[in-house]
């Protein structure tokens, strides 16, 4: 309980950076909560007393006194809990947004990490079937009302327990009842305790079983919804093998469904019997010591109550508990995520702001291996990027390309050596004016469900003269005009109508915006592997203009498109095996030179 009772406190202070008052609107809102209906079995035993006794005044001023504080205390709850909604919601967006600004400053290689990105989706996914961050919430504003409901009952029964007549010589009377009413109480709430933690097992067991078919699942739900899949769909055939697999799904997570319903109506029926002979145990022992005239009449219906009251508010609490570590077990990823180590080195120096474009970066002795991997993806890499250069890198596949160029942007931190920026280590200046110096086009880009205008601005700031100029630039200018909405036209239907674009015509966009940024260094990384042969030797004629007087690197699979850079840099396993310009390699007769005229015999 003391662990279970750790977490909690560790969740709310996790909220609490986000909505510092939840913390006190649960306390109030569960004592308003909690408050209620005791006050209503304390005056109503008042009252049946005063009725009896004939004490008509009293019992008026009575009867007032509960209407007015139960209408006080309801209108606090009521606040209190229009005030969770708002806060659940903030709640749960806030750590959306922390995961979000995390990623930012965490390491990008963990980042990276199959096991970071399972373990966030796994929490994803099963906390949108248990209800994430706001049901843990909800749990907790449930187990503190229960909280102040055991206190006050156990405050009740203290009194009834006070209330002896030893001289009556009735053993209902007695101490000795009462400590025997005690020992089954607790013996009855062991069993109690016993069943809601078999539950949670339970319960705990059928989620984790069935967190592959969550996953598996929403995978099929978002790949028949996604209208991009919808030609392959059909030309294939593909809905009835789609939904094969769903109900191959249904019926696996159905088997375990049932067995854990059959598991847990034994349990709940368990919980039954201890709650009818809990309340048995209350009236027999309340009705006697009424009976022999140790309580009042009234003080039946107080006392049962509080008996009642506290047994249910102990299973209620103990259930509620467990639902919570459930939760908790899938949630504390989301924690786990928020503490992990951010950049190893993010410097103070700011990046010197040059109109004449004078960046010159150097490997020095560069190594790197991915993490939990001793196979090295670049090994004593020494490269100097001459300012105003036109380098091109090429390699076959896993040469280490793309992975040289995430180190220039300090996506990953050198396993040995370093990378300096006019002759000053990169991990020494801020890493935001750093990567301010890059205009870079990733193999993989994302364009976004966002106005085309936004996308390649990368705000909601544009320069409508600057965006014309580079949508010119990239040959997009025609068909942009048209679009229905120009430049404000929302690209994609998965976030409102929108326009699709083609692959080729993404690819634009994103040379498009990498010029638009309009950074010292262009780093263009397969730029035109989607586009047409015709667009792709437009880009090419047009790329020294583009980039200007800029430093730029260039990746790319195709051997022809090298010719008009400075120099070539062929990477063979990670190392430099070649260096020269298009005519030098041409004539060593080496790897370049196999590349080039393997791929130039296809276009004989």
């Amino acid at each position: 309980m003391k662990e279970k009772l750790k977490n909690v406190a560790a969740f709310i202070q996790l909220i609490s950076k986000e909505q510092k008052s939840v913390g006190a609107v649960i306390l109030l809102g569960a004592f308003a909560k909690a408050t209620i209906p005791f006050l209503g079995l304390f005056f109503s035993s008042r009252i049946l007393n005063l009725i009896i006794e004939q004490s008509y005044d009293e019992c008026g001023r009575n009867v007032a006194c509960m209407l007015v504080s139960q209408l006080v205390l309801g209108l606090i709850a009521q606040a209190c809990s229009q005030n969770m909604s708002l806060q659940k919601q903030r709640g749960e967006d806030g750590i959306k947004r922390r995961m979000a600004e995390k990623a930012y400053i965490l390491e990008y290689e963990e980042y990276e990490k199959q096991e970071t990105m399972d373990a966030i989706r796994r929490a994803n996914n099963t906390g949108m079937s248990m209800g994430g961050v706001e049901h843990q919430i909800e749990l907790i504003y449930g187990m503190a009302e229960q909280l102040f409901a055991a206190l006050y009952a156990m405050a009740f029964l203290v009194l009834l327990f006070l209330q002896v007549d030893a001289q009556a010589g009735n053993f209902f009377t007695s101490y000795a009842a009462t400590l025997v009413l005690l020992l089954l109480y607790v013996g009855l709430f062991g069993f109690s305790a016993k069943i809601a933690d078999a539950i949670q097992q339970l319960q705990v067991k059928v989620q984790e079983d069935n967190d592959h078919v969550n996953a598996m699942y929403g995978y099929l739900c978002s790949t028949v919804e996604d209208e991009k899949n919808a030609k392959d769909m059909r030309i294939y055939r593909l809905q009835d093998y789609f939904g094969e697999k769903n109900e191959e799904l249904i019926g696996v997570s159905g088997k375990l469904y049932l067995e854990f319903g059959k598991k847990m109506g034994i349990h709940m029926g368990k919980n039954s019997a201890i709650n009818q002979l809990q309340a048995a145990l209350a009236y027999i022992f309340v009705g006697a010591k009424a009976y022999y005239g140790v309580v009042g009449i009234g003080d039946v219906l107080l006392y049962v109550g509080a008996i009642n009251r506290l047994v249910t508010a102990l299973t209620e609490f103990v259930k509620k508990m467990a639902a919570f570590q459930m939760g908790q077990m899938y949630l504390k990823t989301y924690e786990e995520f928020l503490n992990r180590p951010d950049m190893s080195y993010d410097g103070t120096l700011p990046v010197e702001k040059r109109d004449d474009g004078r960046y010159e970066f150097e490997f020095h002795d560069v190594s790197f291996c991915y993490p939990d991997s001793e196979m090295p993806v670049l090994s004593h890499v020494n490269l100097k990027l001459d300012i105003g250069e036109k380098l091109a890198i090429v390699g076959q596949n896993g040469a280490g390309k793309t992975t040289l160029v995430k180190l220039l942007c300090r996506l990953y931190e050198p396993t040995k050596g370093y990378i300096t920026l006019n002759g000053i280590d990169i991990r020494k200046y801020n890493y935001r004016e750093y990567t301010s110096v890059f205009s870079v086009v990733f193999q993989d880009f994302c364009m976004f469900s966002m106005p085309l205008d936004e996308n390649v601005a990368a705000g909601e700031k544009v320069d409508e003269e600057r965006l014309a100029a580079v949508l010119d630039e990239v040959a997009l200018s025609e068909r942009v005009a048209e679009m229905k909405d120009g430049t404000k036209s929302r690209l994609y239907n998965n976030n409102g109508e929108g326009i699709d674009i083609s692959g080729g015509e993404a690819q634009r966009l994103a040379i498009a915006r990498a010029l638009y940024k309009d950074g010292p260094f262009v780093i263009l990384d397969e730029p035109t592997a989607a586009l047409d042969p015709i667009a792709e030797a437009e880009i090419y004629e047009n790329f020294n203009q583009m980039v200007d007087k800029k430093t730029a690197i260039y990746i790319s699979h195709r051997m022809s498109s090298c010719k008009f850079c400075d120099k070539i840099v062929v990477l063979e396993q990670g190392r430099i095996a070649e260096t020269g310009t298009h005519r030098e390699l041409l004539a060593v007769q080496g790897i370049y030179a196999k590349l080039y005229e393997t791929q130039a015999k296809y276009y004989a």
